[in-house]
């Protein structure tokens, strides 16, 4: 015979299946958007180029699209590609031995060169500097940002600091990497979330942004920031 309480644990067990399956599939869509995702920075077709530093002794195979590059753990330069998504793997080579090290892809900025450095499993834009004097590409370098956060820290409380990110942002871009830095500098994650939603059309890498994701510290407003993101999209 069927209880009202076997209904009721029976019906619970089936929410929480369903909230499971739906929160593994918003963050599946969410990776996925961060390959795919457009921005008028990259709407351009010009020529673009790529320089990939690794910083190593080991030998690396790294495949641009279809085309494939070799380096001995120095740093490889690709010119005239397109701006836009170009999927990147890298492997790690030994003998006759590769493996896949990493699999993602970069963002080109239009008319740009791209500074990418891989390490430990990652690749990673650390600037972009127009191939052209055109200030609508500018990417801050480690000594404007370390002046740039000068300034931020300069402010006492997180609503001066997040007036001023607000107000700086309309005349800078940002890396995936300088924007999670800059979520350090507050303490409230209501504040970080503010920011990483304010940052991400201004953010030259949209494929790292899990680097902004890892900065909030509540779930929920992890799932905020994803929603977030894959609206843009529409």
């Amino acid at each position: 015979m069927v209880t009202t309480k076997d209904v009721l644990a029976h019906l619970l067990v089936r929410k929480k299946l369903t909230f499971k399956y739906a929160s593994m599939k918003t963050n599946l869509l969410f990776y996925a958007f961060l390959l795919l995702i457009p921005f008028h920075v990259f709407g351009y077709y010009d020529d673009a180029s790529l320089q990939i530093d690794f910083n190593s002794r080991n030998s690396y195979i790294v495949q641009l699209g279809y085309d494939k590059f070799m380096t001995n753990g120095s740093s490889i330069i690709v010119d005239q590609l397109d701006s836009g998504f170009h999927p990147v793997t890298i492997y790690e080579v030994r003998g006759r031995k590769k493996r896949v090290v990493y699999s993602g892809g970069v963002n080109l900025a239009a008319a740009s060169i791209t500074y990418a450095e891989f390490y430990r499993g990652y690749l990673t834009v650390t600037e972009v500097v127009p191939l052209s004097p055109n200030p609508n590409f500018m990417v801050m370098n480690d000594a404007e940002f370390s002046r740039f956060m000068d300034r931020v820290n300069n402010e006492s409380f997180e609503s001066g600091k997040l007036d001023l990110l607000k107000t700086q942002i309309h005349y800078q871009f940002f890396t995936s990497l300088q924007v999670a830095r800059i979520m350090d500098e507050f303490s409230f994650d209501s504040n970080r979330l503010d920011f990483a939603k304010l940052a991400l059309a201004k953010t030259v890498d949209p494929q790292n942004y899990y680097l902004v994701s890892e900065k909030l510290s509540f779930n929920s407003n992890r799932q905020e920031l994803n929603q977030f993101i894959l609206s843009q999209s529409r």
